[in-house]
C-alpha cells in the first residue's frame, strides 16, 4: 500500500496554510471523516411491503411517472406542507398570545 503525503491529506480535507503560516479550515460542512467533494449525492433505500410496492407502482403509472419520481415528489410535497403548517401555527401563537409575548420580551 502506498503512502500519501501530508500536503495531499491537508488538501483533501480542505485545510490550508496562508503565507503567514496560519492554518485555515473551510467554512462549509466538510469534516475529517468525509473529505470535501467526495459525496455529491447519496442514494437511499426504501423498504416497502409487496402491497405498498403495488400501490406505489399503480399510483406512479396513473401519474405517468416513475416510482422514484413519484416518491420524490411526494416527499418534497410533504416537507413543504409541514413547513407551511408549522409557519401557520407559529403565526397563530404570535397573534393569539401577543400580549404575553410582549410581556416576556420586556422582562
Amino acid at each position: 500500500m502506498g503512502t500519501v503525503s501530508t500536503s495531499a491529506l491537508r488538501s483533501a480535507y480542505g485545510v490550508r496554510r496562508t503565507l503567514g503560516g496560519e492554518v485555515t479550515r473551510p467554512t462549509h460542512a466538510c469534516t475529517a471523516v468525509i473529505p470535501c467533494g467526495i459525496i455529491v449525492r447519496m442514494a437511499m433505500t426504501l423498504r416497502l411491503t409487496d402491497e405498498e410496492t403495488s400501490e406505489l407502482r399503480a399510483a406512479a403509472e396513473s401519474a405517468g411517472i416513475s416510482m422514484q419520481s413519484f416518491i420524490k415528489q411526494a416527499a418534497l410535497l410533504a416537507a413543504r406542507e409541514r413547513t407551511l403548517r408549522r409557519d401557520a401555527l407559529i403565526e397563530a401563537i404570535r397573534r393569539d398570545r401577543r400580549e404575553v409575548l410582549d410581556r416576556l420580551g420586556s422582562v
